[in-house]
């Protein structure tokens, strides 16, 4: 007899990762705006994601007093996107 295969309840489903992929720009580098809706997540997430490391990304306003503003380069954002369909 065959057993049917369990789903991950935890895991995103299948299409998730071409949803991302089709929600975000076509451009070489991205605001945390750009990922946070790709990602339906807060642009607070994303910052910590940045702050985590798992996501590359440049500060633009580095060494100023001013407030961050980070530009992540997509294929940045593509890794993470088929880190988390992996379950990595």
């Amino acid at each position: 007899m065959a057993r049917s295969q369990q789903l991950d309840m935890f895991s995103p489903p299948p299409v998730w990762l071409e949803t991302v992929m089709r929600r975000l720009p076509a451009h070489d580098f991205l605001s945390v705006v750009d990922v946070a809706l790709a990602f339906s997540v807060s642009t607070t997430k994303v910052i910590e994601w940045i702050e985590q490391g798992r996501i590359e990304a440049v500060n633009l306003n580095a060494g100023t007093a001013k407030k961050a503003f980070f530009k992540i380069p997509r294929a940045s954002v593509v890794a993470l996107a088929e880190h988390i369909v992996a379950g990595i």
